[in-house]
């Protein structure tokens, strides 16, 4: 059985028109119509409770995140304190070196929130992935059983009208239920 895949938004158009291309063109050298099919991921995960699911690991990621940066805030801002406080018995190259090690450090603290909003991005997709997996096998056999060409999922599709009986939503929904998803 071949992979339904989810078309990315800015590959839709160019899909779309090829699909056009082959149902209109399918009947002059006697191919089988094109057979298309929608879901609506939004509504799936959140029939499923698999948005919870995803929003308290997300919860959990940006928590330790926040936890991390607000203690390199605190020692940066205990720095800048003591220097502020010894500043004035401090000798000159000894000010020139705790200043650049405040900067070395506002410059870690910078780079550590850049590293930290990708390591959350990551495991954000990585979660999606993982919650997606069950939903495109499910995807894939209702396609299959029905002989279906392809899949769009309904918000990314850039599909302006869908007929509804091509909606197959709540046949996804049904199953992962019933899979205990």
């Amino acid at each position: 059985m071949t992979s339904i895949k989810f078309l990315q938004p800015w590959h839709s158009f160019r899909h779309l028109a090829l699909l056009l291309l082959l149902t209109v063109s399918g009947n002059a050298y006697a191919i089988d119509p094109v057979r298309i099919g929608f879901v609506d991921l939004p509504r799936i995960m959140e029939a499923t409770g698999m948005t919870e699911a995803s929003d308290t690991e997300a919860k959990k990621v940006v928590t330790e995140a926040r936890a991390r940066l607000e203690s390199e805030q605190q020692a940066i801002v205990k720095m800048q304190e003591d220097f502020k406080r010894d500043e004035a018995i401090m000798s000159e190259s000894q000010r020139t070196s705790q200043q650049q090690a405040i900067q070395s450090r506002m410059q870690a603290y910078q780079q550590m929130a850049v590293d930290l909003q990708q390591e959350i991005n990551r495991k954000k997709m990585q979660q999606a992935a993982k919650a997606l997996q069950p939903v495109q096998k499910i995807i894939n056999d209702i396609a299959g059983k029905e002989g279906l060409n392809a899949v769009f999922e309904r918000s990314d599709s850039g599909l302006l009208f869908v007929d509804d009986s091509l909606d197959l939503t709540d046949r996804v929904i049904e199953r992962l239920k019933a899979q205990g998803n």
